[in-house]
């Protein structure tokens, strides 16, 4: 996948910890999406791969209040309301919209 490459380049760029936000309804499958992430990454950098809470603003909330690398979202977020995109804008971290 050429954004997951991408996001890889820019974290190590940055000398950053990559994290993936991945949606809840992949919760259940997290350790085989995580071994797929890691061998196409080929362990090349610090992964952090996390379920996303069910609401946006919480889960960017939760992020806020940690110290996050580089964030990759898929790119359907751009069109979220206004208290997600102000929660989105509170992170001190790059986020890369990929889609």
């Amino acid at each position: 996948d050429v954004a997951l490459q991408l996001a890889e380049e820019i974290a190590r760029m940055l000398s950053a910890e990559l994290m993936i936000m991945l949606p809840p309804k992949m919760a259940e499958t997290l350790e085989k999406a995580r071994d797929k992430i890691v061998n196409q990454l080929g362990g090349r950098i610090n992964l952090n791969i996390r379920i996303a809470h069910s609401d946006f603003a919480a889960t960017m909330t939760e992020l806020g209040r940690s110290d996050c690398g580089l964030l990759v979202l898929p790119k359907h977020l751009e069109e979220v309301g206004s208290s997600q995109k102000k929660a989105l804008q509170s992170l001190h971290c790059p986020v890369v919209m990929v889609g």
